[in-house]
């Protein structure tokens, strides 16, 4: 959200005539998101999200807005505090000046693919987890750079879970 909040920003700072079309694409990105999890409730109604997690950042980048918004409002839904980004380049921007603590990365982008995305990731701060999440099948090469992959369309309690475990590992390796 800060992200979001930061771009819509800088928007309204370079030029106040852009201010309505600025309005309209956040109120539309929050109209997405909130859809998103109204279908995601529908589909999964026995999803239960325990509200007892530590307070840890998770960077989702995905260049798929509604995705990217959908998972912001579910993990933070689920207690965690989210970053996002909708372009490779922008996640590594982030990544870089901001305490992050695992990343959820989209695999097929424009710039950079979530495994490239992954090794940048892993020279700057090797510790941090990272999980790459794709509709593809994946060669083991690219798997070898992330911590966990999950296949999208798997049930949001089971990518909740993932990210649980590897958090925990996390800690306790720290």
């Amino acid at each position: 959200m800060d992200a979001t909040f930061t771009r819509v920003n800088a928007v309204l700072t370079d030029s106040r005539d852009l201010l309505p079309q600025a309005l309209s694409l956040f109120a539309l990105a929050v109209v997405y998101s909130r859809a998103i999890v109204r279908v995601v409730s529908r589909l999964w109604p026995d999803w239960s999200i325990p509200m007892t997690r530590p307070c840890k950042t998770i960077l989702c980048i995905d260049d798929h807005q509604p995705s990217l918004g959908g998972w912001g409002l579910f993990l933070q839904g689920a207690g965690y505090s989210v970053e996002t980004a909708c372009s490779a380049q922008e996640g590594l921007e982030l990544f870089a000046v901001q305490p992050i603590d695992l990343v959820l990365v989209d695999y097929v982008m424009p710039e950079l693919n979530g495994a490239e995305v992954a090794v940048r990731m892993k020279r700057i701060k090797p510790d941090v987890r990272i999980v790459l999440f794709s509709g593809l099948a994946l060669p083991e090469s690219d798997r070898a750079h992330v911590d966990a992959f999950i296949e999208k369309g798997e049930h949001p309690t089971v990518v909740l879970q993932k990210i649980d475990e590897l958090l925990q590992a996390g800690e306790q390796a720290a």
